[in-house]
């Protein structure tokens, strides 16, 4: 067993060293992760920071369509923010596979002249 002769200053150092450690964005817990399940207005926003903008009243007509994956609450909508991003990266198309559509299409439009 260790003797520990410590004085008062000392200890006051130590504890104040290891709370400030502590307190150090280092030493903080991670945040917690962000909301899964969203409202309309949080499905708003997470659609607007994905990049595709959309008013409430499209949402309204997605979900109508069922062309957005939603949930119902009672009468509220829900949006799984999983479901949601990998709609949106679903929707993304890579610049050769529009290039690639593109020339399709001047190839048939091309055909139908003739």
């Amino acid at each position: 067993m260790k003797n520990f002769n410590s004085s008062e200053n000392d200890l006051r150092a130590i504890v104040r060293e290891e709370v400030r450690a502590a307190l150090s964005p280092k030493g903080r817990a991670p945040q917690p992760e962000a909301r899964e399940v969203l409202n309309l207005e949080g499905a708003l926003r997470l659609l607007d920071e994905l990049g595709v903008p959309l008013t409430r009243k499209t949402v309204y007509n997605l979900t109508t369509d069922r062309a957005i994956p939603y949930r119902k609450n009672g009468r509220r909508l829900v949006f799984s923010r999983r479901e949601l991003t990998a709609w949106v990266d679903a929707r993304m198309v890579a610049p050769s596979e529009s290039r690639k559509a593109a020339a399709l299409r001047l190839a048939q439009n091309a055909n139908l002249k003739r």
